[in-house]
């Protein structure tokens, strides 16, 4: 049932328990199981800000109300077709009002009309209507100034529904994409192109994931050939479900919108891949049709996986959610055991082995053929390449809350010394050489730091900065840094304002420390930085101090504009011209930064780096693994990062991207990070820049310095030397003036 938090105003009254409504017309309940971000009525609810007036059409029950009263303090209003169910949606107390409608006659809006809603929700809804085009242009009067639609809808081409089809089947249910009362049936296309006839453009949109066979009996490898199989497993859209949209009204070219709204729901996100690569190496093709068969030795996991939808919703119910737990745990050690059982090449097992002990056995003086020494010169970048800030961590030191959490003496380089090769060709561990493992309480260390930075034309730092409502973590090495002035080298702040959980061993859920923006922060945040912003070496642009706020969309949209402003003011109270704000462009967050009361976007690769092909035909050590390794050439040679921003946004490449050390089998990699492939990224973005920005925001970002954790630094290693930063060095060099500049700023 729902979460605790929910106060008992908000359950169904006395007079009207579940148990007295016939079963019919509570078949589309389903609780909000916040925790679940694999689910529609979540993945609308975190569409929908705090404090929001929500029209719930096709309301049902009146779930999604009681959660949005309950949990995020929304006035609801509602409307559903079945009497019974709107009977159980006033019970609930959620709601302003439940009208009972029919939406393929209803014309009277004016009720609704005078409210103007921040949200209307039609949640599975539109299926169900005769001319859907036509309901959600009435709809749209009721919007009121920035509203928007959130909607979900099934994918009729599911590769559950695909393969019946192909098979000459079209089986209704009684729920699910072939739920019976079903008029109109769709996929991303028709969607993206009805939304584009109305003039409704694609802000944000997600997926339901759900494995091949669906919530249907019929098994896919039983009723296609298995190549056939095969190329709609390959298709990331046979696992889509549902799609969840938050749309907006757009006067732009329908041509134009329509191929927008495509891009945005094409574009899957880490997690639902992860789901997907799941789902998909867990299917059992049948024997005889040119693919193994299930000859693991395990029970019969067939019948077990298409039985458990119909008894998991009962199932969950009746289980504490420890239990559950337990159990969703246990399955996936068995899918991934599976798995791996399946591959029983021995000489494949062989090679892995014998290529994991090449690795963690080498000697310290074994260097590769990539590897370069330092350089015996000084870098001189070209005059009009823009200058380039390595984002830079902190965490390489002790400090108490780290001892606390994960015992005495944890830092970074305790998980970069324990990662391991999962695959042939897989650079683990990564090894520092020249600054060694180094303990940043050390002056010298950053002196060293700099040292190196400046020699290859680094123009500066830009330090993340740990800030919990008053509570600093990790500030040791930056006020040691402020109060060197012999450390003359430029720097910037970025306010890592994440919450802080234990994801590295597993478990997302356990907070160690929160973020819980204060009405007093605004001013105690800025006037915490001010010994920073006011030093002569802190990085400007038209002489305001530069900040990067990493997730503002943590917080509610009104809630961050205030904050900005605020921030703007106190700076100038203090004597500053203001700020030049920044927000980093990672976490799915694509609205425009100006909207939210910043000056520009700095992209945070690998975030929203569009759909990366994976490396095929890798041969694994590890049968565990449950990641996914990209192919780091594919992302650079397509250059999507090219195409200009409707906003200032700043470009960022990284040197390499591996979180093998925090996350071990569960790592998003990036392979074939070599230093030329690097070399090509930075050299494009030098030149976009250039292009594209303004005289006095010519600055490209690099992830990053020292993020060892994450294979992303271009500190020297044991593989490479002092390649990346040689390739850095270079890119600065040979950078020649485009004479096709935009011109886009003062002084052009």
């Amino acid at each position: 049932m729902f979460n605790k938090g929910i106060g008992p105003k908000l359950g169904l009254s006395a007079s009207l328990s579940a148990r007295e409504i016939p079963q019919d017309h509570l078949r589309y309940r389903q609780s909000v199981d916040e925790t679940n971000t694999n689910s529609s009525h979540v993945q609308i609810v975190n569409k929908i800000p705090n404090g929001s007036r929500v029209l719930d059409v096709g309301c049902a029950c009146g779930d999604l109300g009681l959660y949005l009263r309950g949990r995020k303090n929304c006035s609801v209003w509602g409307m559903e077709y079945c009497a019974k169910s709107v009977e159980v949606a006033r019970a609930t107390g959620a709601y302003e009002n439940v009208a009972q409608v029919d939406l393929n006659s209803l014309k009277d809006y004016e009720s609704y009309r005078q409210v103007g809603f921040d949200r209307i929700v039609f949640g599975d809804v539109l299926e169900h209507l005769n001319s859907p085009e036509s309901v959600l242009q009435d709809f749209l009067s009721l919007l009121g100034a920035g509203g928007r639609l959130v909607i979900s809808l099934p994918n009729i081409s599911h590769g559950s529904i695909v393969t019946q089809i192909m098979a000459n089947k079209f089986s209704y249910m009684e729920y699910g994409i072939l739920d019976r009362t079903h008029l109109r049936f769709f996929t991303y296309e028709s969607m993206g192109k009805m939304f584009a006839e109305l003039g409704l453009k694609v802000v944000t949109s997600t997926r339901v994931i759900w494995d091949l066979p669906g919530l249907h009996p019929y098994q896919p490898a039983d009723l296609v050939h298995s190549g056939v199989l095969a190329c709609i497993a390959a298709n990331p859209h046979s696992y889509v479900l549902q799609y969840v949209a938050e749309l907006t009204p757009s006067k732009q070219p329908a041509g134009a919108l329509e191929k927008h709204n495509m891009e945005q729901l094409c574009h899957f996100t880490e997690e639902e891949l992860g789901r997907i690569e799941k789902f998909r190496a867990v299917i059992i093709f049948p024997s005889g049709n040119g693919a193994a068969s299930n000859s693991t030795g395990l029970p019969d996991i067939q019948s077990v996986r298409y039985a458990l939808p119909r008894l998991k919703p009962w199932l969950k119910s009746v289980t504490p959610r420890p239990v559950w737990n337990f159990l969703k745990r246990g399955r996936d050690i068995i899918r991934t055991r599976w798995r791996y059982r399946q591959d029983t090449d021995m000489q494949r097992r062989l090679e892995c082995l014998s290529a994991y002990r090449e690795q963690v056995q080498q000697l310290p003086d074994k260097i590769s053929a990539s590897f370069i020494e330092i350089s015996s010169r000084e870098v001189r970048p070209h005059p009009s390449c823009p200058k380039a800030i390595a984002f830079y961590l902190p965490q390489f030191h002790p400090f108490l809350e780290n001892d606390e959490w994960w015992g005495r003496g944890f830092t970074e380089w305790t998980n970069v010394t324990k990662a391991v090769p999962l695959f042939v060709g897989h650079y683990q561990p990564q090894l520092p050489i020249d600054l060694g493992f180094y303990d940043l309480r050390l002056t010298e260390v950053m002196h060293r730091q700099v040292e190196l930075a400046k020699q290859y034309g680094v123009h500066g730092f830009c330090f993340h900065y740990y800030w919990f409502s008053g509570k600093r973590l990790m500030e040791k090495p930056l006020f040691n840094y402020l109060a060197d002035a012999k450390l003359d080298f430029p720097f910037c702040l970025c306010w890592a304002n994440e919450p802080w959980s234990r994801r590295w061993d597993g478990s997302e859920d356990e907070l160690l420390i929160g973020q819980n923006l204060q009405p007093d922060d605004d001013r105690r945040f800025i006037e915490d930085l001010m010994p920073f912003l006011k030093d002569p070496r802190y990085i400007t642009i038209e002489g305001k101090p530069v900040l990067i706020i990493y997730r503002p969309h943590l917080w509610q949209k009104n809630r961050v504009q205030v904050l900005t402003a605020n921030f703007r003011s106190i700076a100038k109270e203090n004597g500053l011209h203001g700020l030049y704000l920044i927000t980093a462009l990672s976490h799915e967050f694509r609205d425009s930064p100006n909207d939210w009361g910043f000056d520009a976007g700095v992209e945070f690769p690998p975030h929203m780096c569009g759909m990366v092909p994976q490396v095929p035909g890798l041969r694994f050590a590890n049968g565990n693994f449950s990641g996914t390794v990209h192919d780091m050439r594919a992302l650079v040679d397509a250059e999507e990062y090219m195409v200009p921003s409707a906003t200032t946004t700043f470009k960022t490449v990284f040197s390499a991207w591996d979180n093998t050390a925090r996350k071990n089998c569960s790592a998003f990699i990036f392979h074939h990070c070599e230093p030329v492939v690097y070399k090509k990224w930075l050299s494009n973005i030098l030149q976009y820049t250039y292009r594209n920005n303004s005289a006095h925001e010519q600055y490209v970002f690099i992830n990053a310095w020292n993020e060892w954790a994450e294979g992303a630094h271009l500190e020297p290693d044991r593989k490479y030397g002092y390649a990346f930063l040689q390739a850095t060095a270079e890119s600065f060099e040979e950078f020649l003036p485009d004479p096709c500049r935009k011109g886009t700023g003062d002084g052009e």
